[in-house]
């Protein structure tokens, strides 16, 4: 067995440094703002008059993505189902001795 074996769960992954997630913070930031630029310089072949607005896919593309954060958390409390709905093991008895 090696002496130096590596630990699961240690805090020094990739992810768990913060100045690792600063930095691809950056890197993403820096690629938005350089597509939204990229939008008023390339000639684009527009089908409809609302295309014409400035940075329109980034904008429709945020909104988007914000009504579907919005359904999904409606979806769940209506999906939602107790702890052991599918189960056929019994539900234990609630703190207190309540039934």
């Amino acid at each position: 067995m090696k002496k130096n074996s590596p630990r699961l769960n240690t805090d020094d992954s990739f992810f768990d440094n913060p100045k690792m997630i600063q930095r691809l913070l950056r890197i993403f930031y820096s690629i938005c703002f350089f597509l939204v630029a990229v939008d008023f310089i390339i000639h684009r072949h527009i089908s409809t008059d609302v295309e014409r607005i400035p940075a329109f896919y980034a904008i429709y593309g945020f909104v988007v993505c914000a009504v579907l954060v919005i359904v999904a958390r409606l979806l769940r409390k209506l999906l939602m189902r107790e702890e052991y709905y599918y189960s056929d093991i019994v539900r234990p008895p609630k703190a207190g001795g309540e039934k």
